[in-house]
């Protein structure tokens, strides 16, 4: 292992304690994870474009029309140039990283693995999917969290998300 990878390896695991750490501490004191500022990925770090999509706020009751709410996602195609073309004609793979309970650029900061290695190896497509009700991917707003509209905040809706 060189000194330069030792040295991503390192700050790799650090941020992964951090994040570990904000999250004990987040359980115990019941401090709203988004307060916290996460560390900026380091210079020279893969840049994202923040996009959104219009997400099904309940996968399982069947409205007409059904009610969406704004769903964000970080992409990055950088690396998406053809290279990993893969049989079916796709310009190569596409690693999606599916969000967890935080804002997802924080996730974005601490995964050099795939932004760093997997996507310039493979020639792919990076998504970062951020989970409901986490970050700005709020389905209500402020209001998100209210008794009346956190119904939708369940892991079955997540996963179908």
């Amino acid at each position: 292992m060189t000194v330069d990878n030792t040295v991503k390896m390192i700050t790799w695991l650090s941020n992964l304690f951090m994040f570990v750490i904000f999250t004990f501490f987040d359980c115990i004191t019941a401090t709203p994870l988004a307060r916290f500022q996460f560390a900026t990925p380091p210079t020279g770090f893969p840049s994202f474009q923040e996009k959104w999509f219009n997400q099904t706020l309940d996968h399982f009751r069947f409205e007409s029309p059904p009610r969406t709410w704004p769903h964000r996602y970080l992409y990055n195609d950088d690396h998406w140039s053809g290279k990993g073309t893969l049989p079916n004609g796709c310009k190569g793979p596409i690693l999606f990283y599916t969000g967890n309970e935080g804002p997802i650029e924080a996730f974005w900061a601490a995964n050099g693995f795939m932004s760093e290695v997997l996507a310039p190896k493979w020639g792919a497509l990076l998504i970062f999917a951020e989970e409901r009700y986490y970050g700005k991917s709020l389905p209500f707003g402020p209001s998100s969290l209210s008794p009346e509209n956190a119904v939708y905040l369940s892991t079955e809706q997540v996963l179908a998300d």
